[in-house]
């Protein structure tokens, strides 16, 4: 399956712009399904896209980004 690979490919994953996958698990009830369990951020970002931030701080958060998305590819 597609889906586990993608999955497995993940847990390998080891970067700090880039949060982790713990676990997986397959479910066939009632429909085949495939959960993956991720660690829990401090927080996303769509609370500080509503407001108002400083360059700096925008600057810091796309360099993080960055960093990350360089890291997956």
């Amino acid at each position: 399956n597609i889906a586990i690979q993608e999955a497995r490919n993940l847990f390998h994953l080891d970067h700090p712009n880039v949060v982790r996958l713990l676990a997986v698990t397959v479910e066939d009830v009632p429909n085949p399904s495939v959960v993956l369990l991720f660690e829990l951020a401090d927080c996303d970002l769509k609370r500080f896209i509503k407001s108002k931030l400083p360059l700096r701080t925008v600057r810091r958060f796309i360099k993080q980004i960055v960093l990350g998305l360089e890291y997956l590819h």
